[in-house]
């Protein structure tokens, strides 16, 4: 929690990352990022390890910082960051967890944006629906990692 709020600190106070790019993974969520990672390489797309900060909050049931969103990916400079936050919805559906991080990721690492089609880059929530089904969870990855025109 004390990493989240240096971090938030230094961005609001306008220092940039311009001079050292970190490549820092919440520990809750290294896993699904790790996967991420072999997801892309599966389908043939190369990802570099660097420049990324993945921060995670666990809610505590009342009211998260942005209670309005499960994730958050900007940049500041070339540095690329993602927020995610868990809440009741995330932790009682262990795949939700999964696809809302591929979803944050698709936006940091692969600069897809939302879209009006069935896609983990969808703008209705999919986290239900990919839960215990490994063909819909291959369909929506093949999606993901498919270079858009």
């Amino acid at each position: 929690m004390k990493r989240i709020i240096f971090i938030l600190i230094v961005l609001l106070n306008g220092c940039n990352f311009h001079d050292e790019l970190y490549y820092e993974i919440a520990p809750e969520v290294q896993i699904h990022v790790d996967t991420f990672y072999e997801e892309a390489a599966k389908r043939g797309v190369r990802l570099e390890k660097t420049n990324l900060i993945v921060m995670y909050e666990l809610c505590d049931g009342i009211k998260c910082k942005w209670s309005d969103l499960y994730g958050l990916s900007f940049k500041e400079g070339d540095q690329r960051i993602v927020y995610i936050v868990d809440d009741y919805l995330v932790r009682e559906e262990p795949d939700a967890l999964e696809c809302l991080v591929f979803h944050e990721l698709g936006h940091a690492l692969l600069y897809r944006s939302h879209t009006t089609e069935y896609s983990i880059m969808g703008e209705r929530n999919n986290l239900l629906e990919y839960k215990g089904n490994p063909e819909l969870r291959e369909w929506l990855l093949d999606e993901l990692f498919t270079p858009r025109k």
